[in-house]
């Protein structure tokens, strides 16, 4: 099985018209245990300097995954708050500066995937096999998700605001093409503290009925919910249709759905930030 990846972010046009940096990044690349990994973290509008944040989480993570991917990927997030608090204290970082989601997906050679989600976001799949495109949406009650920041001093004020306001984790799991789209499952709704640690996702991808076609894994940050003009569901199934997955295939998706949603609308309102796995067999 050969693995290809590739990443890429943007700015959305509220960004852009206030004059802010784009808060979303990503990162993808090859392990020297043969697996492959993609990252995407997306910095919150009301935190601090997030776009620098988003950066140093992302960075942090790749950091932690190629130092080994023995263990579980909550193990391996351990690894990687000690780089990022590490870097917070030399480079004397504020805590509101890391308030950022983080999504990692790691496969295995074999083609077993795990991702895990710290905040929301989607994840998609999408099996050549049957032909289908598979979704995951994940979102927080009053947009306040749990970010990797709220591993340190910010944990108790997180803590606090849920037990008062009796938040959840909303998990919408959608076949999105081909259209129409349904519900693949119904949606599941926990509580904000079992989210806490990550919501974890993981598919033998060498299953199939001929498993002999080819699968991508894809994480966004939640800026594809918020695109003039479209569906969320619509956004995705086109970010995750590729003509050939080398190079740069993520890219070249995002720059073309980018031009067609000029046409259609005002684009993409919000920063977006996409990295995919390519198994091909």
């Amino acid at each position: 099985m050969h693995l290809h990846t590739d990443h890429t972010f943007r700015i959305g046009t509220h960004h852009q018209h206030q004059g802010l940096p784009c808060q979303d990044y990503a990162r993808s690349g090859t392990l020297d245990t043969g697996g492959s990994y993609a990252i995407v973290s997306d910095g919150c509008s009301s935190g601090g300097n997030t776009d620098i944040g988003a950066r140093l989480i992302t960075l942090s993570m790749e950091q932690a995954l190629r130092d080994g991917f023995g263990g579980s990927l909550e193990l391996i997030t351990q690894r990687m708050h000690g780089y990022l608090g590490a870097t917070q204290r030399l480079l004397a970082v504020k805590d509101r500066d890391l308030l950022a989601t983080l999504l990692t997906a790691v496969v295995h050679p074999s083609g077993v995937a795990c991702v895990s989600l710290l905040g929301d976001g989607v994840i998609a799949y999408a099996d050549d096999d049957v032909g289908d495109i598979f979704a995951l949406k994940v979102e927080w009650a009053d947009n306040m998700p749990f970010y990797p920041a709220y591993h340190g001093t910010l944990r108790d004020q997180f803590c606090a605001h849920h037990r008062e306001n009796a938040a959840a984790v909303t998990v919408e799991e959608w076949r999105i093409t081909p259209t129409p789209y349904q519900y693949k499952n119904r949606t599941r709704t926990y509580s904000a503290f079992s989210g806490m640690d990550g919501i974890i996702w993981c598919h033998d991808a060498t299953r199939g009925p001929e498993n002999d076609g080819h699968r991508s894994i894809g994480l966004f940050s939640d800026g594809v919910l918020q695109v003039d003009g479209y569906s969320w569901q619509e956004v995705v199934g086109a970010l995750m249709t590729f003509k050939q997955a080398r190079g740069s295939f993520a890219r070249r998706r995002m720059n073309r759905f980018l031009l067609d949603a000029k046409k259609r609308g005002t684009g993409p309102f919000d920063d977006i930030a996409m990295a995919v796995i390519h198994l091909e067999k």
